[in-house]
């Protein structure tokens, strides 16, 4: 160890060994990539660091704080996304007829009574609903899917 001004010198220090090895490090990025968090329990589908840090807990005993965690998922090369939502029964080929058939139907209704066309959307309230960010691979939208009912 140095003496005096040498001793301050920031690349001279001790590095803390990693808590986590390669193989933990694979299995978080396994489980945040590829697992919704209801499979392992959690009240929502989108992961937060606090959930992140919970299951490293639950399997390797080790507690990380919130913004370790963060680190740790940028370092795996994941970001905290807003995620796009998707009625899993959704049919993409009646919504493609629809689209074919009946809308240019109404269309031409719309044209011939000189009216205007409105879309409306259902709001709804849902106690299961949880807006925010998950943890994705970067450059790529997580979709969530839903039941499209409120």
């Amino acid at each position: 160890m140095g003496v005096g001004w040498d001793a301050l010198d920031a690349r001279k220090r001790g590095r803390r060994r990693p808590k986590l090895d390669g193989r933990a490090m694979r299995w978080i990025y396994d489980t945040v990539t590829q697992k919704n968090p209801l499979q392992l329990r959690f009240p929502f589908a989108l992961w937060t660091c606090g959930m992140v840090g919970e299951v490293i807990y639950r399997r390797f005993k080790i507690r990380l704080s919130r913004a370790t965690v963060g680190r740790l998922m940028r370092q795996l090369g994941l970001s905290a996304q807003r995620p796009l939502w998707r009625a899993y029964q959704q049919d993409p080929e009646a919504i493609e007829r629809w689209l074919k058939e009946e809308f240019p139907k109404i269309q031409g209704e719309a044209r011939r009574l000189k009216a205007t066309i409105f879309f409306g959307d259902e709001a709804g309230v849902r106690p299961d609903f949880h807006s925010g960010t998950t943890w994705r691979i970067r450059g790529k939208t997580p979709i969530v899917s839903t039941t499209g009912h409120g």
